[in-house]
């Protein structure tokens, strides 16, 4: 594929989080805005599709069964390359969060606004 062809190919969001109704929700807002998005119901899974299908950002909570938003957090800062993470998650330290390797962290309730804007300034600079 060319460089411009792929700079034209739509990015991808990989939505983590155990609520389906909240999952839903921000994967049709970003399916809506043009994004490729798949979706995750904890880390376990999240990381296995990382792993088959690389997403250009992940939206991720920290309150998981399984393996919650600290394990995925501290498995990709083993990894070489990984994409951003915005931490969307109810029990956000967001200090916590930015020094364990997010890039941004947004505490729910949230504003759409805030959520959008911040994946896609991350998403225009990687």
């Amino acid at each position: 594929m060319s460089a411009a062809a792929e700079a034209q190919s739509p990015k991808r969001i990989l939505v983590v989080d155990d609520e389906r109704d909240l999952r839903t929700f921000v994967a049709g807002i970003f399916g809506d805005l043009g994004y490729v998005v798949e979706c995750a119901e904890d880390g376990a899974e999240a990381l296995a599709k990382m792993e088959s299908t690389p997403p250009d950002l992940v939206v991720l909570d920290l309150m998981m069964p399984i393996l919650d938003g600290w394990g995925v957090l501290d498995r990709l800062r083993a990894m070489t390359r990984h994409p951003p993470v915005v931490i969307l998650s109810a029990y956000a330290d967001c200090p916590r969060a930015i020094s364990a390797g997010a890039a941004g962290c947004i505490s729910k309730p949230f504003r759409l606004k805030d959520l959008v804007g911040t994946c896609e300034n991350l998403l225009k600079a990687a």
